[in-house]
């Protein structure tokens, strides 16, 4: 194939023992001194393959009714014919290189074996490649279909079965039990979970598995008490039912006890009394019976019946007690687990919780309405009967008589706040002596006199303690102004001098206004009123208002001042430039003197008869 061949440099080439690789075309290269080598024709070696076998059919494991194939590698034979063999016996029109059974049945299952030949050589003969057919599963016995056992006994479930290289796999409903792998499949001591629908799957080395019919195992209970009947504590009354969880136990029956004793006809799994009373009181159990194992009874429950509050002993239904000793209230009552809280007016009183509420010292305030609210574990509370608390007070002042000061003539009341005093009487006294009549709560006088003032005071009495006298109220009389002598009535004094004005009068807290002609002087507020050098127009009427604490005012008699005036001359006679024969008159204006006189003077000389005011 135009590549050198080592060592083959002669004019001839042999092969001593062609083989299949030699199989090639051959040429020859000839060189000489010259130039240049040719090369021969190609020659051309077919190398005829002897009958040869490079592998036997390959040995099967098949499942019946699967398609197979067997051949054969015969290498590089030159034209080989086949003739396929079943346990060394010609298989009729079996003569390709591959031989096939569309479908095996175990009837196949057998050695086969190929015979080669070919143009050179003698036949040659495979191995044996062996058939195996396998089968797939089949049950031939199934598992019990049900079974009902005592829980703890032994349960076992079984299967029969043909196929090649079987294996189990048993399941409880529907589950795969863990290491349950065989023909039979057995639990030691049955319990409650392990009632449930087995199977069992048998897989083989051909499909498809099998799955047995279902076998039904029930489980019978052993009698059992889960959780015993629970003690209760209820108010008589009350409906009560006792229960008991016994489980799974199969086909239970019950019976009630009381105090260990059957109870007629309580055979149900509950026991219940409608209403319960004290004489129910005690221990209840039960006892479960199943269609297994022996009978179980019941823990105890107790059933404990209180009793609702109910007064045996009401508190008194009234007391009435001097202020300042003690009061006591109590109840006795029956019922379970008492409190006790008393009332007054209804009110919750802190701390009293006990069946007897004593008040150390009573005051006023506690005069009032007790009750108490007796409480227990049953409802309802009950309350007592009101019992009345009258607090007799002692005497007492809270607000001695008030002072007054009055004037006479007026009304004059005393009064005194005794508080609560129970059953007050009272007696007035003035000066520290008993009032004969003056026994009421108020002394009165109709319309004092300054023979009435006095210090007064009170004793009052009641029915519990001592009597008490209130403090003194003054009373004051004033007396209202009275003028005991009046200012003088009239003077007539000569301008320049002084003129005085005085008033005497009795009274209360006298005060004074002088008035000139009715209308108030400043700062004339005394008994005496002074005008130091009179004038024109200090002549008036002068009059004084006397003021007191009472009134009413009084007004002095009018006291007139006449003012007498000096002699003057405000305007002279005014002189005149006449004609002869005309008439003259002189005059003078002499401003208020008093009582004037006129004598007219010519050149000095008076003139006779010239004596009125115009001349």
């Amino acid at each position: 194939n135009g590549v050198n061949i080592g060592g083959a440099t002669s004019s001839t080439y042999t092969i001593p023992s062609i083989v299949t690789a030699d199989g090639a075309t051959y040429t020859v290269v000839i060189s000489g001194t010259c130039t240049p080598p040719v090369t021969s024709t190609a020659s051309v070696l077919t190398v005829r393959e002897l009958p040869e076998i490079l592998a036997d059919p390959a040995s099967q494991t098949v499942c019946a009714g699967s398609p197979v194939t067997f051949s054969v590698n015969v290498g590089v034979t030159t034209n080989p014919t086949y003739q396929w063999r079943k346990n060394g016996t010609i298989i009729g029109g079996a003569t390709n290189p591959t031989y096939t059974i569309a479908s095996v049945a175990t009837t196949d299952a057998a050695n086969y074996s190929v015979t080669v030949n070919g143009i050179c050589g003698t036949p040659v003969t495979s191995g044996n490649g062996v058939l195996t057919v396998d089968t797939s599963p089949a049950i031939t016995a199934q598992p019990i279909a049900s079974q009902a056992l005592c829980e703890g006994v032994p349960a076992s479930f079984s299967v029969t079965a043909s196929g090649t290289a079987l294996t189990y796999q048993w399941r409880k409903n529907g589950v795969n039990i863990g290491g349950a792998t065989s023909s039979t499949y057995t639990i030691p001591s049955i319990v409650t979970a392990d009632g449930a629908t087995y199977t069992v799957i048998v897989s083989g080395t051909c499909a498809p598995p099998v799955t047995s019919n279902g076998s039904v195992l029930t489980v019978r209970e052993l009698p059992e008490i889960l959780a015993d009947p629970a003690s209760q504590t209820l108010c008589a009354g009350s409906p009560v039912t006792f229960s008991v969880n016994v489980g799974v136990t199969t086909s239970p029956t019950y019976q009630w006890l009381k105090n260990g004793s059957p109870i007629g006809g309580a055979t149900n799994p509950t026991y219940s009394i409608a209403s319960i009373a004290t004489t129910d009181a005690g221990n209840y159990s039960v006892t479960v019976n199943g269609i297994c194992g022996s009978p179980v009874t019941s823990g105890n429950a107790v059933l404990t019946v209180n009793t609702a509050p109910a007064i045996t002993a009401q508190p008194i239904a009234s007391q009435a007690l001097c202020e300042g000793v003690p009061a006591s209230f109590s109840v006795t009552a029956s019922g379970t687990a008492l409190t006790y809280q008393w009332k007054k007016n209804g009110v919750n009183i802190g701390g009293a919780t006990s069946s007897t509420y004593t008040i150390p010292s009573i005051v006023t305030a506690d005069g009032a309405t007790y009750t108490v609210l007796v409480s227990g574990t049953c409802a309802p509370p009950v309350t007592s009967n009101g019992s009345v608390l009258t607090v007799r007070e002692l005497p007492e002042i809270l607000a001695d008589p008030a002072s007054q000061t009055l004037c006479a003539g007026s009304p004059v009341t005393f009064s005194v706040n005794v508080g609560v005093t129970t059953s007050p009487t009272y007696q007035w006294l003035k000066n520290g002596s008993p009032i004969g009549g003056a026994t009421n709560p108020t002394y009165s006088i109709a319309s004092i006199a300054t023979t009435d003032a006095g210090n007064y005071s009170v004793t009052v009495n009641g029915i519990c303690g001592s009597p008490v006298t209130s403090g003194n109220a003054v009373l004051t009389v004033d007396t209202a102004p009275v003028i005991t002598a009046q200012p003088v009535a009239s003077q007539a004094l000569c301008e320049g001098v002084p003129a005085s004005f005085s008033v005497t009068a009795t009274g209360t807290a006298l005060t004074y206004q002088w008035k000139k002609n009715g209308v108030n002087i400043g700062g004339a507020t005394s008994s005496t009123y002074t005008i130091p050098s009179i004038a024109t127009a200090d002549g008036a009427t002068y009059t004084v208002v006397i003021s007191g604490t009472c009134t009413p005012p009084v007004t002095s008699n009018g006291s007139v001042l006449t003012v007498r005036e000096l002699p003057e001359i405000l305007a002279g006679p005014a002189s005149q430039t006449l004609c002869a024969g005309s008439p003259v008159t002189f005059s003078v204006n002499v401003g208020v003197t008093t009582s004037p006189t006129y004598q007219w003077l010519k050149n000095g000389s008076p003139i006779g008869g010239a004596t009125n005011p115009t001349y």
